[in-house]
């Protein structure tokens, strides 16, 4: 619905502050066109909105600093969707489980009434656990070093160790954390080539340095993660068996 990405965009340029955003990001964002995006910004300027946009390469569009708006709420499907959105385990281990916790309580007591029962109710009928089966969680030695390299934006040395159970040592750029399956994977850039993923129980030994980095320009985490799998998955040696088995034995496999 239209109302609902009006909602958002102004949203997002409330968070954004003083930075601009360009119309092809938030095109990206709230996957619409650029178009769609100028008229929706003519709709907010018409409804009193302070919004601008600059032209040239380092234009963009923005809210007129110190304006923002407390038009903040919140369909019936965000609130089931904000309801299922812990992950204790993940978050336990960078340190974030108990903010994540404070966080959806002050989420909960600022909602209308009407609201927090359907948070209480989407909350006894959706569970989301990402853990695999019969693996227990990976143990990573040095998550914290790592986590502050991303926050800080500073690189990191790491002694690794790969698949093949070759050792190296290198330093890194660590643009970013990321749990898939209970398993923690950097993806961070290194001197000799772009964004490469290093799991973390195969870092051996880390140290974070003072020396900081410059994330590329456009670098997007997710974007990049999902190219990763994609080839990860194109690689991924496939081999055909051929299994002789018992009357019974195949009547098990069924």
């Amino acid at each position: 619905m239209r109302a609902d990405r009006l909602l958002s965009l102004l949203l997002l340029l409330q968070q954004a502050k003083s930075r601009q955003l360009t119309a092809e990001d938030l095109a990206r964002r709230l996957q619409v066109s650029a178009r769609t995006i100028y008229r929706d910004l003519d709709a907010l300027s018409s409804a009193g909105v302070p919004v601008y946009a600059n032209r040239g390469p380092n234009g963009g569009i923005a809210l007129l600093d110190g304006w923002q708006t407390s038009l903040t709420g919140l369909t019936q499907a965000e609130v089931q969707a904000l309801s299922a959105v812990a992950a204790p385990g993940a978050l336990a281990d960078i340190g974030l489980s108990a903010a994540l916790q404070s966080g959806l309580i002050k989420l909960s007591a600022a909602l209308p009434v009407v609201q927090r029962s359907m948070a209480e109710h989407a909350r006894q009928r959706l569970h989301v656990d990402a853990s695999g089966w019969f693996q227990g969680r990976e143990v990573v030695p040095h998550l914290d070093v790592l986590r502050e390299g991303v926050w800080q934006d500073r690189k990191v040395w790491l002694a690794y160790r790969d698949f093949d159970g070759a050792a190296s040592e290198r330093v890194v750029d660590p643009y970013g954390l990321v749990i898939k399956a209970d398993r923690w994977y950097l993806v961070a850039g290194t001197t000799e080539r772009g964004p490469s993923v290093f799991r973390g129980a195969r870092v051996e030994g880390a140290r974070l340095l003072d020396e900081g980095f410059a994330r590329p320009e456009g670098f997007d985490l997710p974007s990049c993660w999902k190219a990763w799998c994609e080839r990860f998955a194109e690689r991924r040696a496939s081999y055909v068996a051929t299994l002789r088995v018992t009357e019974e034995g195949e009547a098990a496999l069924r």
